[in-house]
């Protein structure tokens, strides 16, 4: 008796656990996945970028292969974020806002992935907290300010003017005039060429 109470208990703890295994992989299961997005356009005769930098958004800026601005963003479908892209005669300004913002509230982060391909002598200018910002083969004039950043700028020249309280800055084969600081900022510079 003693040995078929020990087999019940034995094949109940057995049963316990299935189901919560069950119970556990299917609301793992449904659980809903955000749909990832993709947008590409083009603007004509633009002289100027803004950008207000958040920790919702990486950014790469590389050359365009023409005298257009292609910007494609990459996104994760989620009605509590959006992102603008405002228009004027010569210029850009892109931002995203966290619709549920609230201070007690961690910001969603990597919302967005932005890649701007932009043409010759264009001006760029980054503002905001936060900003994460690939550079590559940009051939214009680019400040940032911000409180905090991972910056790395590689193969591109013109003129830089880089600010940050904290973070990294790269630069990597660049050419031009760097106006560069930081607060607590790693900042390190491999083969470049200073101008006057």
């Amino acid at each position: 008796m003693k040995w078929l109470k020990g087999k019940l208990m034995e094949m109940n703890k057995t049963l316990i656990m299935t189901l919560v295994l069950v119970s556990t992989s299917s609301c793992a299961m449904f659980q809903p996945q955000k749909e990832i997005k993709e947008i590409e356009n083009t603007y004509i005769n633009k002289d100027e970028i803004t950008i207000d930098v958040s920790p919702m958004s990486r950014y790469t800026i590389t050359a365009s292969s023409d005298h257009n601005v292609h910007i494609h963003i990459r996104y994760a479908d989620d009605p509590t974020v959006q992102y603008t892209i405002g228009e004027t005669d010569r210029a850009l300004r892109l931002s995203d806002k966290d619709l549920n913002y609230h201070p007690n509230r961690p910001t969603p982060r990597d919302i967005y992935q932005w890649k701007l391909e932009l043409p010759k002598n264009m001006k760029v200018k980054c503002n905001g907290g936060i900003t994460r910002l690939n550079v590559d083969s940009f051939d214009g004039s680019i400040s940032v300010a911000t409180g905090k950043g991972t910056m790395t700028f590689k193969h591109s020249k013109g003129m830089f003017d880089i600010s940050t309280g904290l973070g990294d800055i790269r630069f990597v084969q660049c050419e031009g005039t760097f106006n560069v600081s930081g607060g607590q900022a790693d900042i390190d510079a491999s083969r470049i060429v200073i101008k006057d």
